[in-house]
């Protein structure tokens, strides 16, 4: 269902709360045990940093920097978990397309084995797997930088398909589910904010 409220700034915004549903509903195509797991995992994961165990978070889920200094900013907390749902969402839109190397099964088959650990341990797995060697870099800040760089690459058009989203087609993915699994920590303001952030009051 897509539910439809009117801003100043962005005109008509389309809130996509069944976006993330379908994410979770192509995971359960695998088993109901996965998503069962991911929603496990994103509870433990929150209760980890609730509780000091931001340090094994930031080493688990291979982080640039300490999230410890970010527990209390919602900006990266958001930022962070949309990175963490946004995982599970690219592989899921394009799964088993010629060229992709990962797919749900792949994912699944870490989120349901249950030797690597808990759930949050599992979770951590993916995020290696979607990451590679690379360190996550979860700062708002980083990410709002990224977009507002204007460099034309040949990989590089996120900021493009951002600011039409922001200007036109108001798809924002966020978290506002009625039992979400991917945690409710991106809400539709953290988009409409990274919208002004990027582009400016103006857009």
């Amino acid at each position: 269902m897509e539910i439809a409220v009117m801003s100043k700034l962005f005109g008509c915004v389309k809130l996509l709360t069944k976006y993330l549903q379908v994410v979770a509903d192509d995971l359960a195509t695998y088993s109901q045990e996965c998503v069962d797991a991911v929603k496990t995992g994103v509870a433990q994961l929150e209760d980890l940093l609730s509780n000091s165990g931001d340090e094994n978070v930031t080493s688990l889920f291979n982080l640039c920097d300490d999230i410890e200094e970010s527990v209390n900013n919602t900006s990266d907390m958001a930022n962070f978990f949309e990175l963490i749902a946004d995982n599970f969402a690219g592989i899921a839109q394009y799964n088993k397309n010629v060229g992709r190397t990962t797919s749900i099964d792949d994912l699944c088959v870490i989120l349901t084995n249950d030797t690597i650990g808990s759930e949050v341990y599992r979770l951590a797995e993916v995020n290696r797997l979607v990451a590679g060697s690379d360190c996550v870099d979860y700062k708002y800040e980083s990410t709002v930088n990224a977009l507002k760089n204007t460099t034309i690459t040949t990989s590089g058009n996120m900021r493009q398909w951002i600011y039409q989203t922001c200007t036109e087609y108001g798809w924002y993915q966020t978290s506002s589910q009625a039992d979400p699994v991917f945690s409710d920590k991106f809400p539709l303001d953290f988009f409409t904010q990274l919208c002004i952030d990027v582009y400016g009051g103006g857009i």
